[in-house]
Protein backbone atom coordinates (compact mmCIF):
# COMPACT_ATOMS: atom_id res chain seq x y z
CA UNK A 1 0.00 0.00 0.00
CA UNK A 2 2.88 2.43 0.63
CA UNK A 3 4.52 1.73 -2.74
CA UNK A 4 1.90 1.33 -5.45
CA UNK A 5 2.51 0.93 -9.18
CA UNK A 6 2.29 4.70 -9.65
CA UNK A 7 5.55 4.97 -7.74
CA UNK A 8 7.43 3.04 -10.42
CA UNK A 9 9.31 4.79 -13.19
CA UNK A 10 8.15 3.67 -16.60
CA UNK A 11 10.03 3.32 -19.85
CA UNK A 12 7.26 4.53 -22.14
CA UNK A 13 9.29 3.60 -25.23
CA UNK A 14 8.81 -0.10 -24.43
CA UNK A 15 5.70 -2.11 -25.22
CA UNK A 16 5.29 -4.47 -22.25
CA UNK A 17 5.79 -8.20 -22.74
CA UNK A 18 6.19 -8.22 -26.53
CA UNK A 19 9.69 -9.76 -26.45
CA UNK A 20 11.17 -6.87 -28.44
CA UNK A 21 13.66 -4.16 -27.56
CA UNK A 22 11.34 -1.41 -28.78
CA UNK A 23 13.60 1.50 -27.78
CA UNK A 24 16.80 -0.12 -29.10
CA UNK A 25 18.73 0.33 -25.86
CA UNK A 26 19.84 -3.32 -25.66
CA UNK A 27 17.33 -4.36 -22.96
CA UNK A 28 14.22 -6.29 -24.02
CA UNK A 29 10.96 -5.16 -22.39
CA UNK A 30 12.70 -3.01 -19.77
CA UNK A 31 9.43 -1.32 -18.86
CA UNK A 32 10.26 -0.59 -15.18
CA UNK A 33 14.00 -1.27 -15.06
CA UNK A 34 16.43 -4.15 -15.45
CA UNK A 35 17.99 -7.05 -13.56
CA UNK A 36 21.73 -6.82 -14.31
CA UNK A 37 22.41 -9.99 -12.33
CA UNK A 38 20.19 -12.32 -14.36
CA UNK A 39 20.00 -10.15 -17.51
CA UNK A 40 16.19 -10.03 -17.42
CA UNK A 41 13.43 -7.45 -17.20
CA UNK A 42 12.44 -8.78 -13.77
CA UNK A 43 14.41 -6.65 -11.29
CA UNK A 44 12.47 -7.59 -8.15
CA UNK A 45 14.08 -7.54 -4.74
CA UNK A 46 14.57 -10.98 -3.19
CA UNK A 47 15.73 -9.98 0.27
CA UNK A 48 13.71 -6.83 0.98
CA UNK A 49 16.57 -4.33 1.25
CA UNK A 50 15.83 -2.50 -2.01
CA UNK A 51 12.12 -2.41 -1.23
CA UNK A 52 12.83 -0.91 2.19
CA UNK A 53 15.10 1.78 0.70
CA UNK A 54 12.45 2.54 -1.96
CA UNK A 55 9.92 2.99 0.87
CA UNK A 56 12.20 5.40 2.73
CA UNK A 57 12.40 7.41 -0.47
CA UNK A 58 8.89 7.26 -1.92
CA UNK A 59 6.35 5.68 0.47
CA UNK A 60 2.87 7.22 0.21
CA UNK A 61 1.84 10.10 2.45
CA UNK A 62 -1.28 10.20 4.63
CA UNK A 63 -2.67 6.74 3.90
CA UNK A 64 -2.61 5.62 7.54
CA UNK A 65 -0.28 2.76 6.71
CA UNK A 66 3.41 2.25 7.40
CA UNK A 67 5.62 5.26 6.97
CA UNK A 68 5.89 8.33 4.77
CA UNK A 69 8.77 8.54 2.34
CA UNK A 70 11.14 11.47 1.98
CA UNK A 71 9.52 12.31 -1.37
CA UNK A 72 6.25 10.44 -1.99
CA UNK A 73 6.14 11.91 -5.52
CA UNK A 74 9.47 10.36 -6.52
CA UNK A 75 9.51 7.64 -9.15
CA UNK A 76 11.57 4.51 -8.54
CA UNK A 77 13.55 2.99 -11.43
CA UNK A 78 13.94 -0.62 -10.30
CA UNK A 79 17.49 -1.81 -11.01
CA UNK A 80 19.04 -4.95 -9.56
CA UNK A 81 22.82 -4.75 -9.70
CA UNK A 82 23.86 -7.33 -7.10
CA UNK A 83 22.49 -10.73 -6.18
CA UNK A 84 21.69 -12.29 -2.84
CA UNK A 85 23.93 -11.18 0.01
CA UNK A 86 25.42 -8.41 -2.17
CA UNK A 87 27.35 -10.70 -4.47
CA UNK A 88 28.17 -9.81 -8.03
CA UNK A 89 30.51 -8.02 -10.35
CA UNK A 90 31.70 -4.47 -10.48
CA UNK A 91 30.61 -4.46 -14.12
CA UNK A 92 26.96 -5.13 -13.11
CA UNK A 93 26.94 -2.15 -10.73
CA UNK A 94 28.57 0.06 -13.36
CA UNK A 95 26.12 -0.99 -16.07
CA UNK A 96 23.19 -0.24 -13.76
CA UNK A 97 24.57 3.22 -13.01
CA UNK A 98 24.97 3.96 -16.74
CA UNK A 99 21.45 2.61 -17.45
CA UNK A 100 19.97 4.91 -14.81
CA UNK A 101 21.81 7.93 -16.18
CA UNK A 102 20.89 7.10 -19.78
CA UNK A 103 17.22 6.75 -18.84
CA UNK A 104 16.87 10.09 -17.11
CA UNK A 105 17.51 9.33 -13.44
CA UNK A 106 18.08 12.54 -11.51
CA UNK A 107 19.11 10.93 -8.21
CA UNK A 108 20.86 7.58 -7.89
CA UNK A 109 20.94 5.83 -4.55
CA UNK A 110 23.55 3.14 -4.05
CA UNK A 111 23.60 0.93 -1.00
CA UNK A 112 26.91 -0.87 -1.26
CA UNK A 113 29.63 -2.07 1.04
CA UNK A 114 33.01 -3.57 0.45
CA UNK A 115 36.57 -2.48 -0.04
CA UNK A 116 35.81 0.65 -2.00
CA UNK A 117 34.88 1.46 -5.56
CA UNK A 118 36.55 -0.21 -8.51
CA UNK A 119 37.93 1.95 -11.31
CA UNK A 120 35.00 0.84 -13.48
CA UNK A 121 32.48 1.94 -10.82
CA UNK A 122 34.28 5.28 -10.48
CA UNK A 123 34.05 5.82 -14.24
CA UNK A 124 30.34 4.95 -14.23
CA UNK A 125 29.72 7.45 -11.42
CA UNK A 126 31.67 10.12 -13.32
CA UNK A 127 29.60 9.36 -16.43
CA UNK A 128 26.31 9.67 -14.55
CA UNK A 129 27.45 12.82 -12.77
CA UNK A 130 28.37 14.34 -16.14
CA UNK A 131 24.80 13.55 -17.30
CA UNK A 132 23.46 15.52 -14.31
CA UNK A 133 22.74 12.81 -11.74
CA UNK A 134 22.94 13.51 -8.03
CA UNK A 135 24.15 10.83 -5.60
CA UNK A 136 22.99 9.34 -2.38
CA UNK A 137 25.58 6.95 -1.07
CA UNK A 138 24.40 4.56 1.64
CA UNK A 139 27.25 2.44 2.94
CA UNK A 140 25.90 -1.02 3.62
CA UNK A 141 26.72 -2.94 6.76
CA UNK A 142 27.27 -6.18 4.87
CA UNK A 143 30.23 -6.67 2.56
CA UNK A 144 29.57 -7.20 -1.07
CA UNK A 145 31.60 -9.91 -2.72
CA UNK A 146 33.02 -9.11 -6.12
CA UNK A 147 34.47 -12.15 -7.81
CA UNK A 148 38.11 -11.78 -8.81
CA UNK A 149 37.31 -13.37 -12.19
CA UNK A 150 35.52 -10.19 -13.26
CA UNK A 151 37.84 -8.93 -15.99
CA UNK A 152 36.46 -5.40 -15.71
CA UNK A 153 37.04 -5.13 -11.96
CA UNK A 154 40.16 -2.98 -11.68
CA UNK A 155 40.55 -2.04 -8.03
CA UNK A 156 42.28 1.24 -7.32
Amino acid sequence: PDLDTGTLWGNTSEIPRNGTDDDGNGYVDDRIGWNFVEKTNSPWDCDGHGTFVAGVIAAAHGNGFGMTGINPKARIMVLKALGSFGQGYSSMVSEAIAYAADNGARVITLSLGGRGLSRLEQLAIQYATHKGCWWSWLPATARRTLRPTDRQDFRV
